[in-house]
């Protein structure tokens, strides 16, 4: 294409065509068959935008439980990054199912996961990302003694 995004190929045969379109960075695209009449010119009836791939990233998910099995909803659960880059630190509350989830950079770095629950002893795990991958994991809570 050119600056302007406009391109023209010459010399085609009669036929069925389907053009991709691709550029680094960018998702690519294709277009449904379209019929070209030699010596004729076939204008696309719409803008052709590409949309920005996305960084990859990491996710770690999972559930916080107590007792064998019970789900443990409204847990306040955190994430830190304890080793391999700049500090970072985020919380969310665990839902009805127990389950959370965090969304981090595919990069090399090892998380510390703490859950804390009222009534609960608050319990933690630590997890190494290595890049774009999805790891699972359970925080099992002890009832605090009375």
């Amino acid at each position: 294409t050119d600056s302007k995004g406009e391109f023209e190929i010459t010399g085609l045969a009669t036929g069925d065509y389907v053009f991709s379109f691709s550029k680094p960075g960018y998702k690519g695209f294709t277009t449904r068959k379209l019929e070209v009449l030699s010596g004729e010119t076939v204008k696309l009836r719409s803008v052709i935008e590409l949309a920005k791939e996305s960084d990859p990233y990491a996710i770690i998910r999972g559930a916080v439980l107590y007792g064998v099995g019970f789900t443990l909803p409204n847990a306040v659960v955190t994430i830190e990054r304890i080793e391999g880059g700049k500090k970072f630190k985020e919380t969310t509350v665990s839902q009805d199912g127990g389950e959370f989830a965090f969304r981090l950079k595919a990069d090399k770095a090892t998380y510390r996961i703490t859950a804390v629950a009222s009534g609960f002893i608050t319990g933690s795990q630590e997890i190494t990302i290595e890049s774009d991958e999805v790891r699972n994991i359970a925080l099992t809570q002890q009832p605090v003694k009375q």
